[in-house]
């Protein structure tokens, strides 16, 4: 919640008049804003989100609000406002009715969003969809994991934020959470729920916890436990499918089903890199061949049923088969 009260000849409160407030406030417009800074002028505010996203509101005679400066992650500075006697660095006293870059300041350090706000414990490991990182949130000190991905061309970029924006929507129980995401010197940064470990981590273990050799079947304990774990995973696909429109997996390995930290409705398993077709061609990295169906390899399908291909290659891990050397000794 954001609160205002005092002196508000310029609307320097945010509220919509100009009138004095005496007794605290609620400034609607402010509220759920995720704003993490605010910047207090004489006569003017301007507040930054977590989001990146700039408000400002006050005194603006100037198209300012006033004087205002603003410095990129690039390092790049833009200003505006008042001008009268050169302070925003444009060798012009003209005012300044829109941000303009400052063409001449070149060795301002970048401001990074991701070392400011984000303490990095530990890494998870990397694979076709870049290097996961815990990560502790400074300000509140809750822990997330954060995928980051060298990214190639902004057309490209452009196009992954519009895909993750939607699958930033999808909540579920089925499908690792993504809460936030944005990009800072050509690297991709995707804030998504941490969980505690993948399948395939479980699938290294598995034989060994149950006392089983390699090569002897499993006794009933362990194939009712894979049993299960199966059932999770096909449950998870087809929420997915069943989303209008539907959301293909295409790549649906052991390391992308995680099992969550907080078990809810008697769910363990989560599937994540869902969704994004267009950051899985623009990264350099590739996907995992066998998971992967012959039609996605040859870039032909956009059906759901390519993912009952890898949902197959997974039942094999899952119980311990190899349906080839089924079908050969036959």
């Amino acid at each position: 919640m954001v609160y205002g009260l005092g002196s508000n000849y310029w609307g320097s409160l945010g509220l919509g008049h100009n009138l004095y407030v005496n007794e605290i406030q609620v400034i609607d417009r402010l509220c759920h804003k995720n704003i993490t800074q605010f910047f207090n002028g004489y006569d003017f505010v301007l507040a930054l989100t977590q989001h990146n996203c700039l408000y400002v509101w006050g005194r603006n005679d100037k198209g300012h609000l006033y004087c205002s400066f603003a410095i990129t992650s690039e390092g790049q500075v833009f200003s505006w406002g008042r001008n009268s006697w050169y302070n925003l660095g444009h060798n012009s006293s003209d005012i300044i009715w829109k941000p303009q870059l400052i063409a001449d300041m070149t060795v301002v350090s970048g401001v990074n969003q991701y070392n400011r706000f984000y303490e990095e414990l530990h890494s998870l490991g990397s694979g076709a969809f870049g290097e996961v990182f815990v990560v502790k949130w400074k300000p509140d000190g809750q822990v997330y994991a954060v995928k980051k991905i060298r990214y190639q061309g902004y057309d490209n970029f452009r196009k992954c934020m519009k895909e993750m924006q939607k699958l930033v929507k999808v909540r579920s129980e089925y499908c690792v959470q993504y809460m936030d995401q944005w990009s800072e010197n050509n690297v991709y940064y995707i804030q998504m729920e941490l969980c505690s470990h993948s399948l395939q981590n479980i699938l290294q273990h598995k034989p060994q916890v149950f006392g089983r050799q390699p090569g002897e079947p499993m006794n009933s304990i362990e194939f009712y436990i894979s049993c299960h774990i199966f059932k999770e995973i096909l449950e998870c696909v087809q929420y997915l499918h069943e989303l209008n429109p539907p959301v293909i997996h295409r790549d649906l390995h052991s390391g992308n089903i995680l099992l969550a930290r907080n078990v809810r409705n008697g769910r363990f398993f989560k599937v994540a890199d869902f969704g994004s077709e267009t950051l899985r061609k623009s990264i350099s990295t590739v996907n995992n061949p066998t998971h992967e169906a012959p039609e996605v390899r040859r870039g032909e399908s956009n059906e759901p049923k390519s993912d009952v291909y890898t949902l197959a290659i997974n039942t094999e891990e899952i119980f311990g088969f190899d349906l080839e050397d089924l079908m050969r000794s036959k």
